[in-house]
């Protein structure tokens, strides 16, 4: 049958925001097992490479064995190093920012969760996944069948290593992940100023003599990282990293020619790009024009300092605002209301021979007017006549009656004075139905606050209000739900029967309800969020920034600089890890003084949370763990100390921040240590 061809179709283009704070480092293992399950796979565009297995107790994500056993004896590699490699040990989202956005490889995605890509934020766990690549894979290849087999083993043994030489095989392999890698977009925030470019971008400024900034003012983001790692890692043919955060030309390249080639390929395959001016003051504060929105980031971040910065700069008046915290026993009636059991209190009445023998037996301890604010009910129940007559038996003229009448109309504010107590069950609002009730009862703005939404059931919580969280354009529930008889009740006896928020017994979110909400990526008692709650809410990252505050660390005599110990301790997360999700933000701890960190609140708070949360599931390996006569450093041994006046071990405080942090002639800015005689 002759046909003619498919219709073009029109692609979706890949998101460049993908993987805002996704790290993908060892680089050359990534791209060399690529390419091996590729070939391994009899070259096949798609490849499920990767089972679970059970080690100590825990799941882990490893290669197939098949292909385990093959390539090891093939490339004379152990399997536990092949089993370490970043496809199996990084997220998602780094994967596909290295594999997609960078090298436009291939597609990878979870096998089991197609549609999900924070499944792997959720308390650090991999699932299984798959490659499906793209026809660069067939330029690598070409490339690296043309050279001889056993050239082909040695040199991509060095490359699953991470340790790529500098041969003519490994220049070209770079040379072709460089091109590859040409059209991919990067931004950088420079103070008030976004600056989004393209590598052409860097290149132009070095051919005119300059070096380039290699550092956002406030926090890698985006391709950007995994670039950087690209370039630190030597796999750039042209540029190199300098510590001093700078991207300078390689000694004895020219770029000026491959440059000219970049710049006509990029006009071939345009893409087009807005360079957006952001306000500072914005940076520092959250969106409030948008209904129902969730601040995201790692702990300390100052997601609910931001919030209430935002609703005090808007003049938010403090009846307006309504603030709960979710938790794993909220639940629907936490959140909406219910019936509780209440004390209330009940008026004793007397008659009017009890209201004799009370004023009869106590006339010298009464002030008369007194007696009567405490029975001022069973008075008013009481004609003039009777009270009169109670008066005369206890030798009281008629001219104390004004002095009844007083007591009276203060007993009504003082009642609780004559009342015995008893259990009653009345609708409780709660957070909710508060700020409910009130947006329906002004036209400013109300604000309803969930802190930590994540660490409740939160299909649990909302119940069918989650229907009411479809927002139009004019900021109303697109569909409203019948309330329950309770609810109904209630809202029709504060608001009326008649008023929008509860006419015909539907609720409906009007446009001046405002829902924020706030989560830790690293909160380790996560309930899931379904996709179908998330797509109704919009999301906001709030990354890890210097906030400026000069904050230090003391410990043994020494200052060490808060935030210099934050990015050393967040790149060491980093790469220990693979996940963004367990790093510290600026505020994780506030000094008492506003300056210094003691080092029993460091100990407490930070290290603390650095042994028992972060690095638990890793070991502690590294040189920073190690005590001076290499052994690791348990967390118990920085309470253990001899010295004087010191309630934790300050000298093991400052090894550890000593080892961790940069020397002066390893970056831009000296570590900040101020001894006491130096001060």
């Amino acid at each position: 049958m002759i046909t003619l061809p498919k219709s073009i179709e029109n692609r979706k283009e890949i998101d460049n925001r993908l993987g805002i704070k996704s790290s993908l480092n060892d680089l050359s293992s990534v791209i060399a097992l690529s390419y091996i399950l590729y070939v391994e796979n009899s070259r096949r565009s798609t490849v499920d490479y990767s089972d679970e297995r059970i080690k100590s107790g825990k799941k882990e994500i490893v290669l197939k064995v098949e292909l385990e056993s093959s390539i090891s004896e093939q490339y004379g590699i152990d399997k536990e190093t092949l089993n370490n490699n970043p496809l199996f040990k990084s997220q998602l989202e780094a994967l596909q920012v290295g594999l997609s956005l960078m090298f436009k490889i291939g597609k990878i995605n979870f096998i089991e969760f197609p549609n999900s890509d924070t499944k792997e934020r959720s308390g650090g766990e991999r699932y299984r996944k798959l490659i499906s690549f793209s026809t660069n894979i067939k330029i690598i290849d070409l490339y690296i069948s043309s050279w001889a087999k056993e050239t082909q083993k040695e040199e991509l043994k060095l490359w699953l290593s991470n340790k790529p030489s500098n041969s003519p095989f490994s220049e070209g392999l770079r040379s072709l992940l460089t091109v590859f890698s040409e059209d991919t977009i990067f931004k950088l925030r420079d103070g008030n100023h976004e600056v989004i470019f393209q590598q052409e971008g860097i290149y132009s400024k070095i051919i005119n003599g300059n070096s380039v900034l290699a550092k956002d003012s406030i926090e890698d983001v985006g391709p950007f990282r995994v670039f950087k790692s690209f370039v630190k890692e030597g796999l750039h043919s042209y540029l190199q990293y300098k510590s001093s955060n700078e991207f300078v030309l390689k000694q004895g390249v020219s770029i000026e020619e491959y440059n000219s080639l970049v710049q006509i390929g990029l006009s071939l395959n345009p893409k087009i790009v807005k360079n957006i001016e952001v306000d500072s003051k914005q940076l520092n504060s959250r969106n409030l024009n948008t209904n129902q929105i969730i601040y995201y980031g790692a702990p300390g971040t100052g997601k609910s300092c931001g919030i209430k910065r935002a609703l005090a700069n808007n003049n938010v008046a403090e009846n307006n605002i309504f603030r709960t915290t979710f938790h794993p026993d909220s639940d629907y009636s936490t959140f909406v209301g219910a019936y509780k059991p209440t004390m209330e209190r009940v008026e004793k009445v007397l008659n009017k021979q009890e209201l004799f023998n009370e004023l009869s037996e106590n006339s010298g301890s009464y002030v008369l007017h007194k007696f009567a604010a405490k029975f001022w009910r069973s008075l008013k129940k009481l004609t003039r006549p009777e009270i009169k007559d109670i008066l005369e038996k206890c030798s009281f003229n008629e001219t104390y009656l004004p002095e009844i009448a007083k007591g009276i109309a203060v007993g009504e504010e003082l009642s609780h004075q004559s009342c015995d107590a008893r259990i009653a069950y009345n609708f409780i609002p709660q957070a909710f139905l508060n700020a409910y009730v009130r947006a329906y009862q002004t036209d400013e703005n109300v604000y309803l606050v969930i802190e930590e939404i994540n660490r409740g059931n939160c299909a649990q919580i909302f119940g069918d209000l989650f229907q009411l969280l479809d927002r139009g354009d004019d900021g109303k529930s697109d569909y409203s739900i019948k309330a329950d008889t309770d609810i109904r009740t209630y809202l029709e006896g504060v608001l009326g029967d008649d008023n929008e928020g509860i006419k015909g017994g539907n609720l409906c979110l009007p446009s001046n309800l405002y829902i924020l909400a706030t989560m830790n990526t690293s909160d380790q008692s996560l309930f899931p969020i379904d996709s179908a709650f998330k797509r109704r809410w919009e999301w906001e990252y709030v990354p890890i920034r210097n906030e400026g505050k000069g904050w230090v660390i003391a410990a043994d005599g020494k200052e060490y600089d808060w935030w210099q110990f934050l990015e050393a301790v967040n790149e060491k997360i980093a790469s220990v890890t693979d996940s963004e999700d367990k790093k510290l933000g600026y505020y994780f701890v506030k000094p008492a003084d506003g300056h210094t960190i003691t080092a029993k609140t460091f100990v407490g708070k930070v290290l603390f949370y650095l042994w028992n949360d972060v690095f638990k599931d890793y070991g502690f390996s590294d040189d920073e763990f190690q005590t001076k006569e290499g052994k690791e450093i348990r967390y118990p041994m920085f309470y253990e100390t001899a010295v004087a006046g010191q309630e934790v071990n300050e000298g093991l405080i400052a090894q550890f921040l000593n080892k961790l942090l940069p020397k002066p002639e390893e970056t831009d800015e000296a570590t900040h240590t101020t001894t006491q005689e130096e001060a």
